[in-house]
């Protein structure tokens, strides 16, 4: 191999490269903007559905009504 063919193959060496390099730095660009930004309402609402979640937890905790074992006996003993 001589070195004009050397030399040519060296340079598309590093035209492909610098050809992956600006597809990569494309890709990347792309996919940042593809990326979902929430504005101040989104974010909002997005804590807002959070707190009633937990304030709906809470008080269903707070109002449910318990099951125990211990009605049943009390009312048989009552019976007898």
């Amino acid at each position: 191999m001589n070195n004009l063919q050397y030399e040519q193959y060296k340079r598309l060496d590093e035209y492909s490269r610098h050809q992956l390099a600006e597809e990569i730095k494309a890709e990347k660009l792309i996919q940042h903007y593809r990326l979902y930004h929430p504005g101040i309402f989104e974010r909002m609402m997005f804590r807002f559905g959070t707190w009633m979640i937990s304030i709906g937890n809470g008080l269903r905790r707070r109002y449910e009504i318990p099951s125990t074992k211990y009605s049943q006996t009390a009312l048989s003993n009552f019976a007898k």
